[in-house]
C-alpha cells in the first residue's frame, strides 16, 4: 500500500496504520467497521487475514485479487516462495477475515 499510494494514502487506506504485526493492521480495520468474518463478500482489493500457530490473532495478511466459484485468490509476500500467488476454498480454516480498504 505505500509503494502503490504513498505515505498517507496507502495509511489511510489501511484503516490508518503501517505496521509489520498483522494482527495490528486487523485491529484498525475492525475498530474502523470495515472488517468482515465471513468471505461471501470479499472481493478483488480487500485485505485478507489468516491465523497461524504463533497466536490466536492474525499472523499473515495477503491482498486479494480475484473471488470465482467459491474461491478466494490472493497475492502474499512473506512467503516459503517470497511473493506469491495463492488461492483458498471459502471457508478455509486459517481464514480469519478480510479488511475493506476506503479506496
Amino acid at each position: 500500500f505505500y509503494q502503490a499510494f504513498g505515505s498517507e494514502l496507502g495509511k489511510k487506506l489501511l484503516a490508518g496504520v503501517y505496521s509489520a504485526a498483522c494482527e495490528t493492521i486487523r485491529q484498525n480495520f475492525i475498530k474502523k467497521k470495515q472488517y468482515h468474518t465471513f468471505l461471501t463478500g470479499a472481493k478483488a482489493g480487500d485485505v485478507i487475514f489468516f491465523k497461524g500457530t504463533r497466536h490466536d490473532g492474525a499472523n499473515h495478511i495477503g491482498l486479494i485479487y480475484k473471488v470465482k466459484d467459491g474461491v478466494v485468490y490472493t497475492i502474499e509476500g512473506n512467503t516459503s516462495d517470497s511473493c506469491a500467488q495463492r488461492r483458498y476454498r471459502i471457508g478455509y480454516y486459517e481464514i480469519l477475515g478480510y479488511g475493506i480498504p476506503a479506496y
